[in-house]
């Protein structure tokens, strides 16, 4: 069986600049909101424990996604095809757009198919 995890955020490249990873106070405070512990793999924005604990809970892959949420971080459509390129048995990617303008949109769509998150 294949268990995939929607909503990975890996511990690299733009991800790093994300509230997950760069304001740990206030991801610990919310992770515990809703009565859980931080993941080890965030607190030590470790790649390897990201992976460990990936195996321990039997997910197989992890979906990558772009982002462009302001104040929350961006993911860059390029950094998700690094990540894709540098593990891509264990992540999908999916790019993103900002459709709060749409001529920037559509560079970000052409942007990602020439990084290589077309529908291929």
């Amino acid at each position: 069986m294949k268990v995939i995890d929607f909503r990975l955020r890996p511990p690299l490249k733009g991800y790093l600049n994300t509230i997950m990873y760069s304001q740990a106070a206030r991801r610990d405070r919310i992770t515990g909101y809703h009565g859980m512990k931080p993941a080890r793999s965030a607190q030590a924005q470790s790649i390897d424990l990201l992976l460990k604990e990936m195996d321990e809970a039997g997910i197989t892959r992890g979906v990558a996604m772009g982002r462009y949420s302001g104040p929350y971080g961006t993911v860059s459509n390029e950094d998700v095809a690094a990540i894709v390129k540098e593990y891509p048995d264990r992540f999908v990617g999916v790019a993103s757009i900002d459709p709060t303008d749409r001529k920037q949109a559509i560079r970000q769509i052409e942007q990602a198919k020439a990084a290589g998150l077309d529908s291929k």
